[in-house]
């Protein structure tokens, strides 16, 4: 008997139009989202810097991500090491779903940004010391 081929999110449409869009510049990234620590959350399989100044932005590193944060000074969440569970990949496609609805209705001027540190800020403006802002659906 042959083994079954496990498909996962990394498989999907959504998951190469992500790729697609990032490569082409035209997929608009969110700020990083934080944990209960204020540790920065790099969802499985991300591949474009979300950091505003990184030249990063638009060369995919799916891999490296992670370690790639980490060296711009962020504290990043740790993860759960292999394979990711069944009911998390749901989780991860449905984070790339919304990622490419809200990259479609988002404009320039309303798109936030991430800087160095991690601080969320509107078209380069940076936040005060501390104040995060939750995304809204449209932005998750």
């Amino acid at each position: 008997m042959s083994p079954i081929k496990y498909a996962t999110w990394k498989d999907s449409e959504i998951y190469k139009e992500y790729l697609d869009r990032g490569r082409a510049g035209t997929l608009r990234l969110p700020p990083y989202e934080h944990n209960d620590e204020g540790m920065v959350i790099v969802n499985p399989g991300e591949a474009f810097c979300r950091v505003q100044s990184c030249e990063k932005q638009r060369e995919p590193l799916p891999t490296l991500m992670r370690q790639h944060v980490k060296r711009h000074g962020i504290n990043v969440a740790p993860i759960v090491k292999g394979k990711v569970p069944l009911l998390a990949q749901d989780k991860v496609l449905e984070w790339y779903k919304a990622l490419l609805a809200s990259s479609d209705t988002t404009t320039t001027s309303e798109s936030l940004i991430t800087d160095d540190n991690g601080k969320k800020s509107e078209e380069g403006q940076s936040k005060a010391e501390g104040e995060t802002t939750t995304p809204t659906k449209e932005e998750t």
